[in-house]
């Protein structure tokens, strides 16, 4: 599996290597002492879920539970493994542009291209209903929702993962995904011990 890939990380400008960052993942976990019962339980932010849902592939030991936070769904990078994970939940919010924006880049074009369709046929049928061209306004109305709805079912395919139990929250930012009273919302939903 090739997983040489470079990311620009957008607050320092600096390119990371996941295949470094999943070395050391699977290197430290597979070494690390565990104790009788003791639990592998991990909790990854951005695309330090992406690197762990590919350590998945490596570990020699399983994931007690998952939980990634504005994880983006980049269809360029392999599922998870999910024999590897008992318990996976992928944490997204629906105003985090930033896990968008670290999406797979046919899923970036396909968002921006539904936004420009869905836009050009609203206005168009603002202006045939003004000239009275009720059939053409109707028709540009129709195209405009269809553009619209494929734009939604592209925005979430950044966010939602098919294999995890998804939590989506109405708002928060990027940064706001690790906070205290942000876990303690979705840990129920997660399946997570309380």
């Amino acid at each position: 599996m090739e997983v040489e890939r470079l990311w620009h990380n957008c607050s320092g400008g600096l390119l990371r290597n996941i295949r470094g960052r999943l070395r050391s993942c699977h290197i430290y976990i597979d070494n690390y002492e565990f104790a009788d019962g003791e639990p592998l339980n991990i909790v990854a932010h951005s695309h330090g879920g992406n690197v762990v849902k590919i350590a998945t592939y490596f570990l020699n030991r399983n994931i007690d539970n998952l939980v990634n936070l504005g994880t983006p769904e980049n269809f360029d990078l392999p599922d998870i493994n999910s024999r590897a994970v008992n318990n996976y939940c992928s944490v997204s919010s629906v105003t985090d542009l930033i896990q968008v924006s670290g999406a797979a880049v046919w899923q970036l074009y396909s968002i921006a291209e539904d936004t420009w369709w869905a836009g050009y046929y609203s206005v168009a049928s603002i202006y045939y209903a003004l000239q009275g061209d009720w059939w053409d306004a109707w028709y540009s109305a129709q195209l405009a929702g269809t553009y619209a709805y494929d734009l939604q079912s592209w925005y979430l395919s950044t966010k939602l993962d098919p294999y995890a139990n998804n939590v989506l929250l109405e708002s928060g930012r990027h940064s706001d995904l690790h906070r205290a009273d942000t876990w303690n919302q979705i840990k129920g939903a997660c399946g997570l011990p309380q």
